[in-house]
């Protein structure tokens, strides 16, 4: 039996969602972030706390594989392929019940997401928010980016790939490596 080129893709596609939906490809604490970010994540939140927010984490790291099943179950159409996430450089974080449909929930994050573009870390580095404090498609998502690790926009990643894999390009298809971890020390 021959099976089509979408076929072959829906079932590769198919082994992501399997391989990557266990929680064993993502974590919720902070020990699992980069080790240049995790205590400036745990003073973060623990101001956020002293300052009244009510905030939990929701996911720190997510290993590639986890992203990719992200952008499987978006039919493409998610920011995974650029995400901190996989670098240990984010976490989501949840504001309150985390409820948007309520509306002292939806004030209470909208206050948490302005304090967080606000606060600075004591090397005067700022987290960053997806969209804008009032508005956005990833509300728990905050960061801390590198300018050495990953890309900014998809457009940096797929121009890097179309000129690293020119035959005559010397610029290696080998960017920084995600953060150090296997699935197995995950699953440990």
């Amino acid at each position: 039996m021959r099976i089509g080129r979408s076929a072959t893709i829906a079932c590769a596609m198919w082994a992501v969602v399997l391989a990557c939906g266990s929680s064993a490809a993502w974590t919720t604490t902070l020990s699992t972030l980069d080790p240049d970010v995790a205590p400036l994540a745990e003073s973060m939140l623990q101001d956020a706390r002293r300052a009244g927010f009510r905030v939990h984490v929701i996911a720190t790291y997510r290993s590639p594989l986890r992203e990719a099943y992200f952008m499987a179950l978006g039919g493409g159409r998610t920011h995974t392929l650029t995400s901190n996430h996989s670098y240990g450089r984010a976490l989501d974080i949840v504001a309150g019940d985390g409820n948007l449909a309520r509306v002292q929930t939806r004030r209470d994050w909208i206050a948490f997401r302005e304090w967080v573009v606000r606060y600075r870390t004591p090397a005067d580095e700022s987290f960053r928010i997806l969209g804008d404090s009032d508005r956005s498609w990833d509300w728990p998502h905050v960061e801390l980016p590198s300018a050495h690790l990953g890309f900014r926009t998809i457009d940096q990643a797929l121009a890097r790939g179309r000129v690293c894999l020119t035959p005559e390009s010397k610029l290696s298809c080998n960017f920084a490596p995600h953060l150090a971890m296997s699935l197995h020390s995950l699953v440990q």
